[in-house]
């Protein structure tokens, strides 16, 4: 087999515990859980590392595949894997000995190849395959169109999701170990992709899906019309468009919402329009509650027809159709079906975030190869374009995921890609050891489910400070002890003696 896992999670030969089955970035779950119990956090700490260049960023904001697959579920409730490796990696920069395990990581990086490797964009993705890179060796410079480093995390997702103290410590490092960054430089306006092909052994094409798509309606030309992406954009930037007291979020994906609890904060009454049911929205289950505890409200089996205009061309309202359960589809949800009604919603502001896409017409202007979509078409195993020494992760490949599954391609490209270079396999270098017991608990133990600790309702109001708090100590011991080891195979001898 080529890749370790097994998407459905059945061939046991293939993978050690279903939660590391899971997850996109194939993390060692069981193994910092099991560190953590047992006091070791400078080793669970690493142990994180090795698979996650971001765990203290990535702990906030995951999906948490993993926690989908946990076999506790069945007992009493999943366990909470990203809320305690958060807990490992906001302890170890709190108590000052993450940098001892960096400093090792410097000091362990293999010797210079002298290969040199152009990373575009310096997303999720981008600096997950720069991590890995330079620790192997070899020389890498990220390009990237904005004036910092971040994609998604610096300009896409909220500061009370994602603070970015937590990120740019974590940022912080991979600068330290060699990554070169290049900001203000767009590919195919300030550097051309014969320029890197002719300078660089290999180029990685690591662009992100942050291009709002079209909503196709009449009026989204309209002054107070906005796109989701560049609304939380120049949020990040300080730049806060006027938006009236009444704004109306078209989506339900994570861009809508965190658009919309966005909105909130600036005073604004904020209503989510939805074509389908609750349980239908494809954002994070957690952020949706989160929004309805907020004041957000959410009008369903609703799809807009037309936004509206005052006499100064302005948003007053949008018209919506009203929409009715049809048959089951494609994506296992009922289809939306016109009803012939519709209905007009006043409002100041409509912010649209119907889905995003990844701008790359200068991919296809040197002549890589794009899919229908318009995502970059590459190997599903090497992640090699129909350029021998031009490969794409992440969304560029995908289209919109979270930033685990873009980190996942990523840093499995990374392997590839040394394979490539060095004709030989060197990734397992990188790694060390760590001594845990493989004892497995005679009966569950850690009791039910431990939470984090969230920000109180009344101290969100108008600001960004971050809601989810984590865990305390206790907290985290007790949870990291709920984990059945399901990673330890046992043999039982049914045979007489």
């Amino acid at each position: 087999m080529i890749e370790k896992k097994c998407e459905a999670g059945i061939c046991q030969e293939l993978f050690s515990a279903l939660c590391e089955n899971s997850c996109p970035l194939h993390m060692n779950i069981p193994r910092y859980l099991q560190l953590l119990k047992e006091d070791k956090l400078q080793d669970a700490f690493e142990s994180t590392l090795r698979d996650n260049p971001l765990p203290s960023s990535i702990g906030r904001i995951c999906h948490f595949h993993c926690q989908m697959k946990c076999r506790r579920e069945a007992i009493d409730a999943s366990v909470s894997q990203g809320d305690i490796h958060r807990y490992i990696s906001d302890t170890a920069y709190k108590e000052g000995f993450s940098d001892k395990v960096y400093e090792r990581l410097l000091r362990e990086k293999l010797p210079q190849t002298h290969k040199r490797i152009a990373v575009v964009g310096s997303g999720p993705a981008g600096l997950t395959a720069a991590y890995y890179l330079v620790r192997l060796g070899h020389d890498v410079t990220i390009f990237e169109a904005e004036s910092e480093a971040g994609g998604i995390l610096r300009w896409g997702i909220p500061k009370y999701r994602l603070p970015l103290d937590v990120f740019d410590h974590e940022l912080n490092f991979i600068k330290e170990l060699g990554v070169n960054f290049v900001f203000n430089t767009k590919i195919g306006k300030d550097i051309s992709m014969e320029e890197l092909e002719r300078d660089y052994n290999i180029v990685i094409l690591a662009l992100g899906a942050h291009k709002d798509m079209s909503p196709g309606i009449n009026g989204s030309e309209l002054e107070g019309v906005l796109s989701g992406m560049e609304f939380l954009k120049d949020v990040a930037k300080g730049k806060v468009p006027e938006m009236g007291r009444h704004v109306v979020v078209v989506g339900a994906g994570n861009v809508a919402i965190d658009a919309a609890r966005t909105a909130q904060r600036f005073g604004a009454e904020v209503t989510v329009v939805y074509r389908r049911m609750k349980p239908d929205m494809p954002a994070n289950k957690d952020e949706i509650k989160g929004a309805e505890m907020e004041g957000v409200n959410f009008l369903f089996l609703s799809t807009p027809k037309e936004i509206l205009a005052d006499t100064n061309d302005k948003v007053r309202g949008i018209e919506l159709m009203k929409m009715a359960c049809g048959e089951i589809d494609l994506s296992n949800r009922r289809k939306p079906v016109p009803t012939g009604e519709s209905f007009i919603l006043p409002c100041d502001t409509v912010i649209m975030a119907v889905g995003e896409e990844v701008e790359a017409s200068f991919v296809k202007e040197f002549g890589i190869k794009t899919i229908r979509n318009g995502n970059i078409d590459a190997d599903h195993f090497t992640f090699m374009t129909n350029h021998p020494r031009i490969y794409a992760v992440g969304d560029a490949v995908t289209g919109p995921a979270t930033a685990a599954e873009a980190m996942g391609i990523a840093k499995k490209a990374a392997e590839v890609i040394d394979w490539k270079l060095m004709n030989k396999r060197r990734f397992h270098k990188l790694f060390r050891d760590f001594d845990y017991s493989d004892e497995v608990p005679l009966k569950p133990e850690g009791g039910n489910r431990h939470y984090t600790f969230k920000r109180p309702l009344e101290e969100r109001t108008g600001n960004f400070n971050e809601i989810n708090l984590g865990y305390s100590k206790e907290q985290a011991y007790a949870e990291a002890s709920r984990c059945l080891r399901c990673d330890v195979r046992i043999t039982v001898n049914t045979e007489e003696d």
